[in-house]
């Protein structure tokens, strides 16, 4: 029962923190790029 309980608790976290993960990775690499400068940008 315990352990069937953890599964589901870990099912229903990744679902919730995957894309709050994925937000703060996007909104990390917008704001990365919009604070360098050209001369620094190598993508």
């Amino acid at each position: 029962m315990l352990a069937h309980w953890s599964d589901t608790f870990h099912r229903i976290f990744d679902c919730i923190m995957a894309p709050i993960a994925l937000l703060f990775n996007l909104s990390l690499l917008v704001i990365i790029k919009k604070y360098t400068p050209e001369s620094l940008k190598t993508f």
